[in-house]
């Protein structure tokens, strides 16, 4: 009986030392309306550092409904770190989303590392760009087929230009996750802050 004890002591102790996440919710468990709501910010605290012994990961999280509009969804994020004492390493971010609760999450923004940080940066990941305009072109199932008039009032011509507006899957993802994953320690700082997550929908 001792031994059996002793073995499920030592593999809480073993999962304590091995969970290195840590899961920030920023909707406090709410699905964010963004027919309503355009901006989600969140102050990091002490918990919301990357150390290299015990926290290498954070996932900021969310959920948001686009229903009402069914507009495509469009971020732009800026995740702001900062030392905590001296220079210290590079971060992995990557965004990843998922359209159901029971699905694994897949890349949006695939993981890219920031410049080493030294001192307060600002990192942008955005999906504005992801769309792309195809001059005569025919509308797919998931494109939306637009017409553009203009007018030369010299010349009182009109002419009528059609394009397709192509719909990916990264723009209407009901799950979002910002993962920040600390890729080192170069053994003069003692970890990175995230010290600002601040999301505009569009």
């Amino acid at each position: 009986m001792k031994k059996i004890i002793i073995l499920i002591f030592a593999m809480f102790v073993f999962l304590g030392l091995s969970a290195q996440e840590r899961t920030v919710d920023l909707g406090n468990g709410k699905l964010i309306d963004l027919t309503i709501t355009k901006n989600v910010a969140y102050n990091g605290g002490t918990s919301d550092r990357l150390l290299p012994t015990t926290r290498d990961t954070i996932d900021y999280v969310l959920q948001v409904s686009n229903y009402t509009s069914g507009a495509p969804m469009h971020f732009y994020a800026v995740i702001t770190l900062d030392t905590i004492a001296g220079v210290d390493t590079t971060v992995a971010i990557t965004v990843q989303g998922k359209k159901f609760a029971n699905q694994a999450y897949s890349d949006i923004i695939a993981s890219a590392l920031t410049s080493v940080v030294s001192a307060e940066q600002l990192n942008v990941k955005t999906t504005l760009g992801v769309t792309s305009y195809l001059t005569g072109s025919t509308a797919s199932a998931v494109d939306i087929l637009k017409q553009q008039t203009t007018t030369n009032s010299d010349t009182i011509t009109t002419a009528v230009r059609t394009y397709t507006e192509i719909a990916t899957n990264a723009m209407y993802y009901k799950y979002l996750k910002f993962r920040l994953i600390l890729k080192g320690n170069d053994l003069v700082g003692t970890g990175v802050k995230v010290k600002r997550v601040e999301i505009q929908f569009f």
